[in-house]
């Protein structure tokens, strides 16, 4: 399961067909040939119109389809989301694409607020000032964290009074 965040624009996935009767690779599918609908938590199954892509580099365009490789990349294919499908407000997404006499691996992304790749500059700030064993006093007004030379600003902090004996630090 992919997970992406909610509201994410231009979600592009790698699906597999197979012939539905040998179970071998299936090449030669075409974006008229099939038949897309994504499937929210607790929504309703939405059509998603199909289009032919240029290439397997093309820009994202919703409901494109490409072939990546009849010969050496054999049943698989690139096919690009409906932005719609990620929106807030569901913590799910299920992307269904059928073909006549082939079977075609369905997508399942869980959505929410924050992936890893969000988070990896907060954890690599927290690493750093761990490591630098250094002191970082943050009072109501603007600190810094710096970098180990002392000179290269890392991440600004902007502290504020949240109230009920609490501070509350924004980075900037």
């Amino acid at each position: 399961m992919r997970t992406i965040r909610k509201g994410a624009a231009d979600q592009t996935f790698l699906v597999y067909a197979v012939d539905d009767v040998t179970g071998q690779p299936k090449t030669g599918l075409t974006y008229s040939g099939i038949t897309a609908r994504y499937v929210r938590t607790r929504g309703a199954a939405m059509a998603i119109t199909m289009a032919a892509l240029g290439s397997a580099t093309a820009d994202h365009a919703d409901g494109g389809w490409y072939e990546i490789d009849a010969t050496d990349c054999r049943g698989w294919y690139r096919f690009d989301a409906l932005d719609a499908a990620f929106a807030d407000g569901a913590d799910g997404v299920l992307l269904v694409l059928q073909a006549a006499g082939a079977l075609i691996a369905s997508v399942v992304a869980a959505l929410v607020d924050y992936t890893s790749d969000d988070l990896y500059p907060e954890v690599h700030l927290a690493k750093a000032m761990l490591a630098n064993k250094r002191i970082h006093t943050i009072s109501t007004g603007v600190d810094v964290v710096k970098d180990d030379d002392g000179t290269t600003t890392l991440r600004t902090m902007t502290p504020t009074d949240g109230g009920e004996d609490t501070i509350v630090v924004e980075p900037t």
